[in-house]
């Protein structure tokens, strides 16, 4: 028979206990016989080192496990409100079983963040699979670290803001983009923490609009996690997934399949968080819904290769995303900013209809402060239904560098241009019931987006160029690209895909 709980003002000790009524004189101690545990802010860390072990250890820093799949065990299925857990696997290399999979851990709140003295992350799930970083080891110690006489200049690029340092001497082994994907990581200024998207003997181009307080450090993850998931197929696993956890954060781990298959595969209802971390092919996938913290989720400060597949809520922040695909498909909202994408397929955003194959338009599509470079396809494309890009510089791309196509939407380009080399398709093609509107900053003759199929091309019209846009010099509207034909005894006829500056 079940026990039911309830208060009583009259009952003057702890419990009393009435037949199947357990009897309590206050709320506090009712809700921990209901949930196990009393009510406590507390963070939990379980330990796993190499020289632990799995059989002995406890999970303590004197005595810890030796793997992340004994530390994980440790971790309560479902988590008392206030409590936090860090499975902390600093230093960790370890080869996981295969089709490995974490409990569906249950918590009663989405996302925190982590202490003001934290170093190197900013948020925190309820549970965090967390290692330090440590100094990068492709360069020397002395190398990887940077100081604030070490600097030359560290300045804004002019379109993304993004930041190049520059040394006073060169560092030979930086050359060739030897620290690629590396983190960079300050002294006291967590949130400029970032990566290194390019480097010279001399130069770090890094995906932050600020340099880190010095000194800076080059790190990498610490912990190394890889595996298969030949039980689940490809594409429905990964070598490490997280099933409806309701709230998990993954912090500076190394994550990738022995195989062609996902390194990471989050999904089901939750909110999964990467930070400092080096991903290859991750599907992130869990469906948050949100909460007093904001129910997204975050994939920030990371170096990511391969495909990355998401869904729903989502923000990209700080990264680099290295010669991957990029699908994020039946998201609500979506946002990139201070980022950089090098090699890349075209950056999609659709949200499928079930039973159906055409893409719908998404809710809110955002890109801010982002380079879009040498992708063999299209640099962007857009679908609808509303979407802002502000300060992105797309160049060098195998195709159009952004198209709207597709769908039924409104789109701002604000500070879009092209400063490298020629998109090979047209800086910016229109089709479809698609409403793009460009500033002065986007339109303006030498900067703004182009290719060599042309400046703009919206709908069945010829390719006209952004100072014809601005000056109607061929009698076409000034400011307005239209691809509609004048009324007729039989209706107008084009797409109407319309490109325009107030």
């Amino acid at each position: 028979m079940a026990t039911r709980v309830e208060l009583s003002s009259d009952v003057a000790c702890d419990t009393l206990v009435v037949r199947d009524t357990l009897w309590v004189n206050t709320l506090r101690a009712a809700v921990s016989i209901v949930d196990g545990a009393a009510f406590a802010l507390e963070t939990i860390t379980i330990n796993a080192r190499p020289g632990g072990s799995d059989s002995s250890g406890n999970g303590s820093a004197s005595s810890p496990y030796a793997t992340l799949v004994r530390a994980a065990r440790d971790v309560q299925p479902i988590l008392a409100a206030g409590r936090r857990v860090i499975v902390d696997s600093t230093d960790v290399t370890e080869v996981l079983p295969d089709n490995y999979t974490f409990p569906a851990w249950k918590a009663p709140r989405n996302i925190g963040f982590t202490p003001i003295s934290d170093p190197y992350f900013l948020f925190s799930g309820a549970v965090d699979i967390r290692a330090l970083p440590r100094l990068t080891t492709v360069v020397s110690a002395a190398d990887a670290t940077i100081a604030a006489a070490d600097i030359l200049s560290s300045v804004q690029d002019p379109v993304t803001q993004l930041v190049t340092i520059t040394l006073n001497v060169p560092r030979p082994s930086w050359a060739g983009n030897a620290l690629k994907g590396k983190l960079v990581i300050g002294t006291f200024s967590v949130g400029a923490n970032c990566t290194v998207a390019a480097s010279t003997a001399t130069t770090l181009l890094i995906t932050n609009t600020a340099a880190p307080t010095t000194p800076i450090q080059i790190m990498e993850p610490s912990c190394s996690l890889s595996g298969t998931d030949s039980l689940a197929g490809p594409g429905f696993g990964g070598a490490l997934n997280a099933y409806n956890c309701d709230s998990i954060s993954f912090s500076g781990i190394k994550i990738a399949s022995t195989g062609a298959g996902n390194g990471l595969y989050a999904a089901g209802q939750g909110m999964t968080i990467c930070q400092l971390c080096e991903l290859t092919s991750p599907y992130i996938a869990t469906v948050n819904n949100g909460d007093i913290g904001g129910g997204v989720n975050r994939v920030v400060r990371n170096w990511v290769k391969g495909t990355l597949t998401g869904f729903t809520n989502s923000v990209l922040l700080q990264s680099l995303f290295d010669a991957g695909v990029i699908s994020m498909r039946a998201p609500n909202n979506f946002g990139i900013a201070r980022s950089v994408f090098d090699g890349c397929n075209p950056i999609e955003l659709v949200s499928i209809i079930p039973s159906t194959f055409g893409p719908a338009a998404p809710g809110f599509f955002g890109i801010n402060q982002t380079l879009v470079r040498n992708g063999p396809g299209d640099g962007i494309r857009y679908h609808g239904s509303s979407g802002r890009f502000n300060r992105v510089d797309v160049y060098g791309n195998g195709g159009h560098g952004v198209v709207a196509n597709t769908g039924n939407g409104y789109l701002e380009l604000n500070n879009v241009r092209s400063s490298g080399a020629l998109n090979l398709g047209a800086g910016v093609r229109v089709d479809d019931v698609q409403n793009v509107k460009v500033d002065a900053a986007t339109s303006a003759v030498g900067a703004a987006p182009t290719g060599l199929a042309g400046d703009m091309i919206v709908g069945g019209g010829a390719a006209r160029t952004w100072a014809n846009f601005l000056s109607g010099a061929d009698f076409r509207p000034i400011k307005t690209e239209y691809d509609i034909t004048a009324a007729a005894a039989t209706g107008a006829t084009g797409s109407g895909a319309r490109l325009y500056q107030p």
